[in-house]
């Protein structure tokens, strides 16, 4: 099941809360957040860092990038590290 879900996620600094953050996603069986992208290049470094960072925002292993921006799809999974 694919659902949009909302996420208050804190933003720390030198070990302390400065503030907190909305990340909005779409999250699929609850444990898997999905990345839609519309690149006209491949999935990069760049998207890889912000999927690794929703990943240890939102405690969770794997996520998915999915690129509709070429002439074909490319998805591209990705673990927490």
């Amino acid at each position: 099941m694919l659902k949009t879900m909302s996420t208050l996620v804190p933003v720390q600094f030198a070990g302390k809360i400065i503030r907190t953050y909305r990340l909005r996603h779409l999250i699929v069986e609850n444990k898997i957040p999905l990345m839609i992208v519309a690149l006209q290049k491949a999935i990069d470094q760049s998207e890889v860092a912000n999927m690794q960072s929703y990943l240890k925002a939102l405690q969770l292993n794997t996520g998915l990038i999915v690129n509709f921006g070429k002439s074909e799809v490319h998805i591209s999974g990705v673990r927490a590290t």
